[in-house]
């Protein structure tokens, strides 16, 4: 009974602790930008790290910075992202007078890029991670760990194979700018939330 509730728990904590993958992959999906292997692999190394160091932090971390604090920074470093593609699409149409909407190749997300995204997604776990981490022990602390980080590669490949070949063909003319109000909107709720 103690390990089926300890997995499960496990289980859940990971999946909930990765649900904004899911968004942000559709997000870059929606954007026609590929989240390969590689920064698919840093963003969850990242997001591993993070969660793995405020669960040892446990509740000591608190006195440094709470969890609303950690989740504020998260949701700010998301709505800077977010605003920055809504700006790129308004200042494309102002300076260069064409449609900044129009559908752009295939590409893939830079290695910058993926390293602020996995910054940003494991601010968010830190309050998340210094709550469980006050009471796991250290072998539900490796399960924990080990599931944040396959459920940070899959629930952001999911995401955006969805994003690239679903709610491209819908939403293709408006990418950037959805991408952006999407990563705005995820930020916003991690705030608020």
């Amino acid at each position: 009974m103690w390990a089926s509730f300890n997995i499960l728990r496990a289980l859940l904590f990971a999946v909930c602790a990765n649900m904004d993958n899911l968004s942000i992959g559709i997000s870059y999906g929606i954007q026609k930008i590929k989240v390969s292997f590689l920064p698919n692999l840093i963003i969850a190394l990242i997001t591993l790290f993070g969660t793995a160091l405020s669960m040892l932090a446990g509740a000591g971390i608190t006195s440094i910075l709470s969890p609303d604090t950690a989740k504020i920074i998260g949701g700010v470093i998301l709505i800077i992202i977010g605003l920055y593609y809504i700006l790129k699409v308004v200042f494309k149409k102002i300076i260069y007078g064409y449609d900044a909407t129009n559908q752009k190749p295939l590409c893939n997300i830079t290695i910058r890029e993926s390293i602020a995204i996995g910054i940003a997604l494991t601010i968010n776990n830190f309050g998340m991670g210094i709550g469980i981490g006050t009471d796991v022990e250290i072998l539900e602390l490796i399960i924990i760990n080990v599931l944040t980080f396959l459920f940070s590669m899959i629930f952001m490949s999911i995401g955006n194979f969805l994003g690239e070949c679903m709610f491209s063909r819908f939403f293709g003319k408006f990418s950037e700018f959805i991408s952006g109000v999407i990563m705005v909107l995820i930020g916003i709720f991690q705030i608020i939330g």
